[in-house]
């Protein structure tokens, strides 16, 4: 089965509370070519997300390279770095 990345041990997760939000899980780590990153998102979201709802359902606020950074630790450099330039 395939993990998502956000979800495993690569990435530092916590769950707070914030006044104006509710409860938010926060996501902070590296990306695969080293660029950091950090998500604050609404608890929720990321419960439907780790329950396979498609991540731009989960969080369509979010940009593509940001979802792609949530699934596989890829930002653009490591992906370009990895698969090439190509739109192919």
């Amino acid at each position: 089965m395939l993990q998502r990345y956000a979800l495993s041990d690569n990435v530092d997760r916590m769950v707070t509370t914030c006044a104006a939000n509710g409860r938010v899980c926060w996501f902070r780590g590296n990306t695969m070519s080293g660029r950091p990153f950090e998500f604050l998102l609404p608890l929720e979201e990321v419960n439907r997300w780790a329950n396979g709802e498609p991540i731009q359902n989960c969080f369509p606020y979010l940009t593509a390279e940001e979802q792609e950074i949530m699934i596989t630790g890829m930002d653009d450099e490591s992906w370009k770095t990895t698969f090439g330039d190509s739109d192919e």
